[in-house]
């Protein structure tokens, strides 16, 4: 799946997992942004029993002004598309949201099939690798040996 694939819909949802980790908000943050410069009206979105408490997170999510907001009535659909990122829409670590189209990105063993816009690369160590894997093109659309240095 490309990230283009998913600039047809508006507005977008993205949503971690319960109880984010950084991998979690930095994955999320990644999208956020690439569908913001794309003009779209984009959330980022968690849900669960506790909201976030660890000081970590905290400092990374007021430093990096990341735009998260606790969700807690799950109860209303989702318009548009519901991407999750760092989970799988119907898994058991991630509270479900209605939404009438899904997206998943993540870096996790496959838990979940059927869903048509999927990217999962298990092999990989965190989620937010592979959001810059697919957001590469956006930055250096020709490979050029610049990777290398930078990894």
């Amino acid at each position: 799946m490309d990230l283009k694939q998913l600039e047809q819909f508006n507005p977008i949802t993205i949503q971690c997992h319960d109880n984010p980790d950084a991998d979690a908000l930095a994955s999320g943050f990644g999208l956020y942004c690439y569908f913001k410069d794309k003009g779209k009206d984009v959330r980022l979105v968690y849900s669960g029993v506790n909201q976030i408490q660890k000081p970590n997170l905290l400092l990374m999510i007021d430093k990096l002004d990341i735009p998260v907001v606790y969700l807690k009535d799950q109860d209303v659909p989702v318009k548009g598309l519901l991407i999750t990122t760092d989970c799988q829409y119907g898994a058991g670590n991630v509270t479900h949201l209605s939404a009438e189209n899904v997206a998943v990105i993540d870096h996790h063993q496959v838990e979940i099939t059927g869903i048509p816009l999927t990217e999962i690369q298990s092999g990989l160590g965190s989620c937010s690798t592979l959001v810059w894997q697919m957001n590469w093109q956006r930055f250096w659309p020709e490979r050029t040996g610049a990777e290398a240095v930078i990894f």
